[in-house]
Parts: C-alpha cells; sequence; structure tokens
C-alpha cells in the first residue's frame, strides 16, 4: 500500500516520506528516484541503546533488531543512499546531513511557497 500512496502522490509540492515501511525495492525499481531518496540507518549498537534507554522488554528488542538488520540488507542488496546513524551526530546535525544529500532536489523545487500551499500540506499531514 505505501508503494501505491509514493505513486499517487503528485509531483508538486516536494514531500519526505518516512518510516520502515517504504522498500528499498522502490529504488531499484524505479518507482522513486536515487537523488530524493535516503534510508537512515542506525549501527547495531546504536539502536541496541535507543532501545534500552526506553526500557523495552527482550520480546520487541529484538524484533526491532532483526527488523533493522533487514532494512539494512536490503538497502545494501538495493544500492540505496544510506546515511549511518550511530549517536556521534545530534539533530541538527543529522537533519544538515540529509538537507546537504538532498541540496539539488530542494533546490529545484517544486515546494510550497504560499501560506495556503502550506496550510494545505498540513491539512494533508494531518
Amino acid at each position: 500500500m505505501v508503494i501505491d500512496d509514493l505513486r499517487a502522490l503528485p509531483d508538486s509540492p516536494l514531500v519526505v516520506a518516512e518510516g520502515s515501511t517504504l522498500p528499498a525495492h522502490a529504488l531499484s525499481s524505479g518507482i522513486a528516484e536515487r537523488s530524493r531518496a535516503v534510508w537512515l540507518l542506525p549501527t547495531r549498537e546504536f539502536q541496541r541503546a535507543t532501545l534500552t534507554d526506553r526500557d523495552m522488554a527482550p520480546g520487541p528488542t529484538a524484533l526491532y533488531l532483526l527488523l533493522g538488520e533487514t532494512i539494512e540488507q536490503e538497502a545494501r542488496e538495493h544500492g540505496v543512499p544510506t546515511l549511518t546513524v550511530d549517536g556521534s551526530r545530534g539533530i541538527e546535525e543529522t537533519v544538515a546531513a540529509v538537507e546537504e544529500l538532498f541540496a539539488p532536489a530542494l533546490a529545484e523545487g517544486p515546494r510550497a511557497e504560499t501560506l495556503a500551499e502550506r496550510r494545505a500540506l498540513l491539512r494533508e499531514a494531518n
């Protein structure tokens, strides 16, 4: 369903799709553009520490770690752009790294320019 949703999106404005439900084959099959995609991949150590900080039970922790390994493997198999998340960057630095990767796409646009366009996007997001 996520693939169908991506295909149904308009070309304008730019959209950020996030989450573990977007498969890496979306790029290798041509559904999404490589220059407009990045997978943020936590290191196993960082993911384990984050889950421990959340005081997660062992079962869900193991499931999240397995999901992370699966997503990383699929990203490698399909040659998608990745950014390693290991805790060495803060949120602002991570955002800056993603913005740098997307600089050409962001400059090219299209993007919401008016208050009405931004409000429409917020309504759509909600």
